[in-house]
């Protein structure tokens, strides 16, 4: 296997930026009773969904000594140590404290005497919008440091909020790279829109891994799963309509061409069933018969985190939604 597990860590740790916004509930979340559980359960997602894979021997602790909160123990099956990865947490109250570059840089002095300590993440869990400067000064600091890696705020947060799903398509995508089953469920869905993609691997899942000889639309429309899918949908849209009128030069330039999206779910789904018919479902009335040949690889996919992870069809519709990169 050529990814290693501590590169796999490095990539989820730094998965994405969240809206600085967001990083607001941390101002409320206590370190021994949310944080570093919080991050401990994180951490051991990504070990044991790599471990899917691969046989690896692994431990997680939580320290809060020697510069550490928690540490990541890796080795071979023999025992013998292959990397140790720590993360150092400072929370809305450390930010208080005037001495907090002080204590950091101890922190970091005593980390860096571990025998075999192999990266050292400083995850900076605080309001962003409350600490900029501060913020500034301790990356700025901290830039240069031998095998150290600053975690901002927004970049914590998203970590601290992965789901399962998201970690297993995740790793899924990295270790398997032009696997041809997932090349294969690409075509079947890349000439498609996100909704109608979307709206191909929930009707695949559900009449396939489910068992289902025909879906009533009516089923479709109370899909929850779908309809949080729209909703990120529609927010990714505004988002990028909202940058392309800031960079817009012209400001009396009109278009005219159908949105990507309806705000509307049901229509939505009711275009989306009219662009598939024929093509990857039969319409009978209100029934949706789902043609195997279409989605074959869909299904493969979706019987491998059925037997892999023991997902249920929701969970599995999710995975295929990351795994196929409908959230990129």
């Amino acid at each position: 296997m050529d990814v290693a597990v501590s590169d796999i860590i490095d990539r989820i740790v730094r998965f994405g930026r969240s809206d600085p916004d967001k990083t607001e509930r941390f101002a409320a979340l206590e370190p021994e009773k949310h944080l570093v559980p919080g991050f401990q359960r994180q951490l051991e997602r990504v070990l044991e969904s790599f471990g899917k894979f691969a046989p690896i021997v692994y431990k997680t602790h939580c320290l809060q000594d020697d510069g550490l909160d928690i540490v990541v123990r890796l080795s071979t099956q023999d025992g013998d140590a292959t990397a140790l990865i720590g993360f150092q947490i400072k929370a809305e109250r450390d930010f208080l404290d005037a001495a907090l570059l002080k204590t950091l840089k101890t922190q970091h002095y005593d980390a860096m005497q571990i025998a075999g300590l192999q990266q050292y993440y400083i995850l900076l869990c605080v309001y962003e919008g409350h600490h900029k400067e501060r913020l500034a000064t301790i990356a700025s600091k901290f830039k240069r440091a031998d095998r150290t890696k600053i975690i901002e705020p927004t970049v914590a947060d998203v970590f601290f909020s992965l789901s399962q799903e998201r970690i297993d398509a995740y790793i899924k995508r990295s270790l398997t790279d032009g696997d041809i089953i997932q090349k294969k469920a690409l075509t079947a869905v890349q000439s498609l829109t996100p909704m109608a993609s979307a709206l191909v691997i929930y009707l695949a899942v559900h009449a396939y891994i489910e068992g289902r000889a025909s879906i009533d639309t009516s089923d479709v429309n109370n899909s929850g799963t779908l309809r949080d899918f729209h909703r990120f949908v529609l927010a990714e849209t505004a988002k990028q309509s909202a940058v392309a009128t800031t960079e817009s030069s012209d400001d009396n330039l009109i278009e005219f061409e159908e949105p990507e999206v309806c705000d509307d779910f049901e229509a939505e789904i009711l275009r989306d069933i009219e662009t598939i018919q024929d093509q990857i479902v039969t319409v009978d009335g209100d029934s949706l018969t789902v043609i195997f040949e279409q989605v074959a690889p869909i299904v493969a996919l979706g019987t491998d985190a059925l037997v892999r992870y023991d997902y249920n069809a929701d969970e599995i519709t999710v995975y295929l939604f990351d795994l196929l990169g409908l959230y990129d």
